[in-house]
This record gives C-alpha cells, sequence and structure tokens, in this order.
C-alpha cells in the first residue's frame, strides 16, 4: 500500500502540528524521530509517515545533508504527497533555512478537513488521478489529539 502522505517536519513540535491536522482529516500514522531510510521504509504501508527532524535548528549550510534524505526516504515510498513542513513561524531562527523545502508546498487539507489540494506539479498530477481526493473526516468521538472527551 502506497502512504497518502509522506512528510518531513523540521522540529517535533512542527511533526506533531502535522500529525494532529492529518488527524483531522482522518489519516493517521507513526512519526519517526530520526532520518534513517530503513527505518522509514519499515512503515511504508501506513496512510501517514512522518519524520520529526532537526532542520530548524540548523544553520542553512547544513539543511541539506538533513534534509535532503529523509524526503528522498520518503518520496521512495511513493507518497501521493510529499510535504516538507517549516517552522510556522518562519522567523524563529536567526538565520532562516527555509529555502531547503520551498520546492513543492502543498495545502493539504482545509481547515474542514474535506478536501487534498496541492499548488504545484508534480503533486497536482497525484490529485488529478482517477483516486478520490476527499478525506474522510475524524470520528466525532474523539477530539484531534485521539483524546475521548
Amino acid at each position: 500500500m502506497t502512504a497518502a502522505v509522506g512528510f518531513y517536519a523540521d522540529d517535533f513540535t512542527g511533526a506533531t502540528d502535522v500529525l494532529l491536522q492529518l488527524r483531522r482529516c482522518g489519516l493517521v500514522g507513526p512519526l519517526v524521530l530520526r532520518v534513517d531510510p530503513d527505518l522509514i521504509a519499515r512503515y511504508a504501508g501506513a496512510a501517514v509517515l512522518g519524520v520529526a527532524g532537526t532542520a530548524r535548528s540548523l544553520p542553512t549550510a547544513d539543511m541539506a545533508a538533513e534534509v535532503t534524505p529523509a524526503l528522498g526516504a520518503l518520496a521512495a515510498l511513493r507518497p501521493r504527497v510529499l510535504q516538507y513542513k517549516a517552522c510556522s513561524t518562519v522567523d524563529s531562527s536567526p538565520r532562516s533555512g527555509v529555502s531547503a523545502g520551498r520546492r513543492r508546498p502543498a495545502r493539504i487539507c482545509s481547515d474542514r478537513g474535506s478536501s487534498l489540494r496541492s499548488s504545484r506539479s508534480p503533486i497536482s498530477a497525484a490529485t488529478r488521478s482517477s483516486a478520490p481526493t476527499s478525506l474522510p473526516r475524524a470520528a466525532p468521538s474523539t477530539g484531534s489529539t485521539g483524546i475521548r472527551r
């Protein structure tokens, strides 16, 4: 099975934010805490697979060595959407390295969790396929964290 979403987040907080938003859309999966192609490959069948990286804390010159192997390992799993999640505030580092992840931005779900959209090719080609683009809503009995209310 091919993952619907594979993502690299530049820190742990960003990674958990992505997981929570995908959960709102009914998609769940593991989060790995290191860039390890073998570990990433172990979860190839998950609907979502995330890597909580360290790129946010790295100097810009060192980011490619962190981000490129992670995105390469995730891309090898052929997810429908491959995302680089950069710091939400972008200004939390004295020297921003955000450019490492700007190549293929994508909006994965709307605030209502109802659609799969993208902004650029090749992701847009995946959304134009015959596969349905509507994502299921999270079960109403749980919050976005999966904790019963």
